[in-house]
């Protein structure tokens, strides 16, 4: 189970996870 005090940095690192995929496919996008 989740602590309300975690939510906060699992919501963060789910946000730099999903923008660091994002960056990623947007440049091989680019590169093709």
């Amino acid at each position: 189970r989740i602590r309300k005090g975690n939510a906060p940095a699992i919501m963060t690192s789910i946000r730099h996870l999903c923008m660091n995929l994002f960056e990623h496919e947007s440049s091989s996008l680019r590169l093709s």
